[in-house]
């Protein structure tokens, strides 16, 4: 079953893709499988939050969100901005999807910064919906580039071809026009003379006048973006973005075929570059932040040159990741609350054997990770009775009573309930090893198996370590794995430590 051969940007993909958000909302995270967690994180919110206090001026700034999605990167960032100051700001909080719009506007945490007008929350699509009346001082897009329509483009001996994508299913009982055809899709591309409007494009003509050959992709949607938000933000708004995509030109002469990416929905990656590009054809500037180990980067933007001081506190943050097992990890990462409950229990053991001054670290941090917890379900919020039944153990009836009460809360959230009408996604190497090794799922498998396992992946190249990390995940929760087994492959996978000891098992 396929569609018909189109320019990228005029694919069926785009119109799935805001169908597939209008029908999931916050689902599209907690059950759908689409990754947020690198732009949701409390790092990265630490960051855009000292970027913003570093261009606060004295009238009080106006903040927009983009495709806000879950709401947990606008709790975390609203929550860091008020710890770096007092200084008057309001947060406008949009998406195109009304579920997530509707979601935020009942969740408990919110209901407080909503009340004294902190926080407003809209119906928003940056492509087709009206423009604001707001003058936002900043604007925030995290993963917003890269689900927006992009066109494609070849450039072989000097002479522009136009990228055509043609999509198949491999599922004949989904209908075009339901998303939950999109993990069953499958993309081919051809490239066919460029048409001169295309060819006219100023990003198109420069990249054509540089590179003898080059395949690249125009991001046309987030250019159209920019564009329309321009009419209406301050002129010296600054845009803070950030997306699997590159930066650089050497980047961009060494990327490979173009390739969709299935993670409960799609998405390509953004061209950064000819973002920088067409800001400085416009006269303003952008500046860079590129992960070394991992496709993700994150953009400061403005139709105006950037001030000194601005420029300066984002080239000193740290916005990627953190491969989070120790203590000092963990502060690093700012007390991300996932990453911390990820590996609560290893804390809990670490706390028993602790110094007092581990222990005060220890302690302040769970305090932080309270304040920065953002469940999206009222599943998630149970998290916090572990932690209060943790404060309970070691004597802190106050910690523990804030937490029950933050857990309480929460229970007015939507269930995680499992529903057969949503896609389920599993990464193409997870695929492989439930191929290859179709014991694990049936069985409480042997420490054993599990070196066979590892084995096989350490001869994988391109072994993505947090597809792994879910699967073993996935096989805990069922309790295919041990917990002692499952806290053994966290830590291989992360430091490559030394094989199971089964005697002192």
């Amino acid at each position: 079953m396929t569609q018909k051969i189109t320019r990228l940007s005029e694919s069926i993909l785009w119109q799935l893709q805001s169908t597939a958000y209008a029908q999931f909302g916050v689902k599209s995270w907690t059950q759908v499988g689409v990754p947020f967690h690198i732009t949701n994180n409390a790092r990265i919110a630490k960051s855009y939050a000292q970027i913003a206090h570093a261009a606060m001026r004295d009238a009080p700034m106006t903040i927009l969100e983009i495709g806000g999605g879950s709401g947990k990167f606008a709790f975390l960032f609203i929550t860091e901005l008020l710890a770096l100051t007092r200084a008057p700001f309001q947060y406008l909080l949009t998406d195109c999807a009304e579920k997530n719009v509707l979601f935020w506007q009942t969740h408990p945490y919110f209901a407080s910064w909503i009340k004294e007008g902190r926080l407003r929350t809209d119906v928003y699509d940056p492509l087709t919906s009206p423009l604001l009346s707001c003058r936002p001082d900043l604007v925030i897009a995290n993963y917003v580039f890269d689900t927006v329509p992009q066109d494609l483009f070849r450039i072989e001996q000097g002479k522009l071809f136009e990228g055509m994508i043609e999509l198949s299913s491999d599922d004949p009982e989904v209908m075009w026009d339901d998303p939950k055809i999109i993990p069953h899709l499958q993309d081919a591309y051809s490239f066919h003379p460029c048409s001169e409007e295309s060819a006219a494009h100023p990003i198109v003509k420069s990249y054509q006048n540089r590179f003898e050959n080059l395949s690249f992709f125009l991001p046309v949607g987030a250019l159209q973006t920019l564009n329309r938000l321009r009419s209406f933000c301050r002129p010296d708004c600054l845009f803070l973005a950030a997306d699997r995509g590159i930066c650089e030109e050497k980047e961009l002469v060494a990327q490979s075929e173009p390739h969709m990416s299935l993670h409960g929905t799609f998405s390509f990656p953004v061209n950064f570059h000819a973002i920088g590009e067409w800001m400085r054809h416009q006269g303003g500037e952008s500046v860079f932040f590129k992960a070394e180990s991992f496709d993700f980067a994150v953009t400061l933007s403005s139709f105006a040159p950037l001030v000194c001081g601005v420029r300066q506190r984002f080239s000193e943050q740290m916005f990627g990741s953190f491969e989070m097992l120790t203590l000092e990890d963990l502060e690093k990462a700012n007390w991300d609350p996932t990453l911390f409950f990820s590996l609560f229990k290893s804390f809990q053991q670490q706390y028993e054997d602790a110094s007092e001054a581990e222990k005060q670290r220890l302690e302040g941090g769970m305090r932080c990770v309270r304040e920065r917890f953002f469940p999206l379900s009222r599943e998630e919020g149970l998290l916090l009775d572990q932690l209060g039944l943790f404060w309970q153990t070691v004597g802190n009836e106050v910690e523990a009573k804030a937490c029950f009460e933050r857990a309480l809360d929460s229970q007015s959230l939507p269930n995680l309930s499992p529903s057969e009408s949503l896609p389920k996604h599993k990464p193409e190497l997870v695929q492989e090893i439930e191929k290859q090794f179709s014991f694990l799922e049936t069985i409480v498998y042997a420490d054993a198996d599990l070196e066979v396992l590892l084995a096989h992946l350490e001869q994988e190249k391109g072994t993505c370590k947090n597809h792994v990390m879910r699967f073993f995940t996935e096989l805990r929760q069922k309790n295919n794995v041990t917990e002692r087994q499952f806290e053994w492959m966290m830590q291989k996978l992360m430091h490559g430590e030394r094989p199971i000891d089964t005697e002192n098992a």
